[in-house]
């Protein structure tokens, strides 16, 4: 659901109507990557299968199986009713996100690659919120901030699940490993304020008038980005799989949920 309401931001920002078509293609895009990574993870942490998500992950994995069908069967479907243009603009993020999740090179996949799979993550998703602005006004300076407003917010919330998975990452160099654990929660801030001046940046540059509803866009941003510092910041010392997958993971849908708000009263 996160994906979805990141993504239907770019349709909002522009003030163009919902493609239901390429959200369902990113819904279960999703839902396949999720599911793959998940059960050829847990493969390789066999050690810490009966812990945890882990355990939840082992006992329903034949419902992964099924998911990854259906996500299959769906979007063999859905391919035939996107343009080419479209799929040829997810065509990089698909060929990253399989990279990412199945064992390709050597045995590895890129999330095994020291210090790219924050990088990775945040810039599949960010890549993703983005298309519908691109594929509706073309490549511009505020389209290129905008981007970079969602980087600096994907890095921001994915670093609590790397100093969450400190020990399950073992000799995976990952940024909270790098420069430290209190150090990722300032960088964390420091991400999404610095984020904040990218969309104000996107606005500011925007000679097309296209982006809509700036002053209250950038007071809604901040007032976002406050509470996922909140959230974020409380999870120290927290290891519940709910906490993280729920409260952490749920900011994209808060923010999604917010930012309709602001186009709808």
């Amino acid at each position: 659901m996160g994906a979805l309401f990141f993504t239907a931001e770019g349709y909002w920002l522009i003030n163009q109507e919902l493609d239901q078509t390429f959200l369902g293609f990113i819904f279960l895009s999703t839902m396949l990557v999720y599911s793959l990574h998940r059960i050829i993870g847990i493969r390789k942490l066999a050690q810490s299968s009966d812990q945890g998500r882990f355990q939840i992950i082992s006992r329903y994995r034949h419902h992964l199986q099924v998911y990854i069908i259906i996500s299959i069967l769906g979007l063999l479907w859905l391919i035939t009713q996107i343009p080419v243009t479209t799929l040829v603009a997810l065509a990089p993020l698909g060929v990253i996100c399989i990279l990412y999740t199945i064992p390709l090179i050597g045995g590895a996949r890129l999330r095994d690659l020291h210090y790219i799979k924050i990088l990775l993550i945040a810039f599949v998703w960010s890549g993703l919120a983005i298309l519908p602005i691109y594929l509706n006004l073309g490549i511009s300076l505020s389209l290129l901030f905008l981007f970079l407003e969602k980087v600096c917010y994907m890095i921001a919330i994915t670093i609590p699940f790397d100093i969450r998975d400190l020990k399950i990452d073992g000799q995976l160099k990952t940024l909270p490993k790098m420069i430290g654990v209190t150090n990722s929660y300032r960088l964390s801030l420091f991400l999404l304020m610095v984020g904040w001046g990218f969309l104000l940046l996107a606005f500011s540059v925007d000679t097309s008038s296209l982006l809509v509803n700036e002053t209250k866009w950038l007071a809604y941003a901040g007032f976002i980005n406050m509470v996922t510092y909140g959230i974020i910041y409380l999870s120290r010392n927290k290891t519940s799989d709910y906490y993280y997958s729920g409260l952490i993971d749920g900011t994209l849908i808060l923010r999604g949920l917010i930012f309709l708000a602001l186009i709808t009263v």
